[in-house]
């Protein structure tokens, strides 16, 4: 075998498994995309179980914000006296944690939301 046969041979087999690994994606992602996809689904309780977890494992995700204004809807979309105080909640740890992040303008347009769900009419 030849040196030239050798390189070959090395970049071929390095080569799946470099495909393989741009194809995996981060347990974080996971939880939040399965999170997000049962807020989407309405099944509000099994996305803030999810979305918890992701939460209390991964303090320093990327996706930490965004999590917690998925827990935030997913509390306004089920609704109701509890749902929305649980939602302001939320919303308000968010800005407070993350003021300066989309998530935080997004919590900020759900507060005005919950406010006007909460107006009577």
């Amino acid at each position: 075998m030849t040196v030239r046969d050798a390189v070959c041979y090395l970049m071929l087999a390095s080569a799946p498994a470099a495909l393989v690994a741009q194809n995996i994606q981060q347990p974080d992602q996971v939880l939040y995309d399965a999170g997000v996809g049962d807020v989407r689904s309405g099944r509000f309780e099994r996305a803030r179980l999810t979305l918890q977890t992701l939460v209390n494992t991964y303090k320093t995700s990327t996706l930490l914000a965004g999590a917690k204004l998925a827990i935030a809807d997913s509390w306004y979309r089920e609704g109701g006296t509890h749902g929305l105080a649980q939602a302001e909640k939320e919303c308000r740890e968010l800005i407070a944690q993350f003021p300066d992040t989309p998530p935080s303008s997004d919590a900020q347009q759900l507060l005005r939301k919950i406010q006007d769900a909460r107006a009577p009419k």
